[in-house]
């Protein structure tokens, strides 16, 4: 039988206590305090489940809700204070979970749409170091995630649709972009208003099946390995150490893992291996690319020749500097 959580009610978990299957309404809440456990709640649009330090929800928790952009209410929130541990949480459209300073989520799956705390998502936010953390996150169909400062996502998988976004300050590790989108650095106009948030930082990022990676306004992606997605580094983007590679399988048929690097935008120390390709526009510049493909990796661009990394623009193009070509490169 499902226990009911109703409007104005709280239900305490603490030290030594279990509580299981619980749906919270819509006004009421849930909190768990330390040593207290909460496993396979469901959260409706207006019910809140607070995770202490020390408190556990071991897993099989689904958030719900609406996406209204004007009343917070509205949605089915997770909170994990510092200290608190959350498993498995299944975070459907309307839900949020914020993952606050010092505050673990495992193994989240995110199928939401919207973003931020109007919207609904995964939230990971704190100050400087000490933000909260996500690992083994799964974010995909129109799903979001926001890292603020202090944030920390590591070992996540981006499918298709799914969208990360990383703030100044915050980062993501060891991600998986496979049909996903992850932004490192944000900008968005939203009625004829810009928002943009300098920095981000993204480290040792796989992208594959149609990935994309946008890198922009500070942000630093470095340790890159690009098999048949798109990375770009737009105005303040840098790409550190990425190695482009692809998919072959006749001459015909092969896909590049392709990195862009527009007006503004930076690469230091490229590998170009098997049939990856670089392109550098004009305002552009690409630092020590060390080219090994065999010239696959890129159709011939404004009259040039087919190869692995090219120079391009309308009136004179991107600056490559100490590129090293070796043997089949082009």
């Amino acid at each position: 039988m499902t226990e009911v959580v109703s409007a104005g009610q709280t239900l305490p978990v603490t030290n030594g206590e279990t509580s299981t299957g619980y749906t919270v309404l819509g006004g009421g809440a849930i909190v768990v305090s330390s040593g207290g456990t909460v496993s396979t709640t469901t959260v409706d649009s207006g019910g809140v489940l607070y995770i202490s330090s020390g408190g556990t929800d071991a897993g099989v928790t689904t958030l719900n809700g609406v996406v209204n952009y004007v009343n917070t209410n509205e949605l089915g929130a997770e909170i994990v204070k510092p200290g608190g541990v959350a498993s498995d949480t299944s975070i459907q459209s309307g839900g949020v979970l914020i993952v606050a300073d010092g505050g673990l989520s495992l193994s989240a799956h995110v199928n939401n749409d919207g973003l931020g705390d109007l919207g609904g998502g995964l939230i990971l936010s704190g100050s400087d170091g000490t933000g909260g953390t996500a690992s083994g996150a799964t974010i995909s169909g129109g799903a979001q995630e926001a890292v603020f400062k202090g944030g920390t996502d590591v070992s996540g998988t981006i499918l298709t649709d799914g969208y990360s976004y990383i703030f100044s300050g915050g980062s993501a590790n060891d991600m998986q972009v496979d049909g996903g989108e992850l932004d490192v650095g944000f900008y968005l106009s939203l009625s004829g208003k810009v928002y943009s948030s300098a920095g981000g930082k993204a480290t040792d990022v796989v992208v594959q099946s149609g990935g994309i990676v946008d890198v922009l306004f500070g942000g630093v992606d470095s340790g890159a390995t690009d098999y048949n997605g798109v990375i770009t580094d737009y105005v303040g983007g840098t790409d550190i150490s990425a190695t482009l590679s692809g998919v072959y399988v006749t001459s015909n048929n092969y896909s590049t893992g392709l990195l862009l690097v527009s007006s503004g935008g930076r690469t230091t120390g490229t590998t170009v291996t098997s049939i990856g390709a670089e392109v550098v526009s004009k305002g552009g510049v690409a630092v020590g690319t060390i080219i090994e493909n065999t010239g696959y990796g890129l159709p011939p661009i404004e009259g040039g020749t087919a190869g692995a990394l090219a120079l391009s623009g309308t009136t004179g193009g991107g600056i490559a500097s100490g590129s090293i070509i070796s043997t089949g490169g082009q």
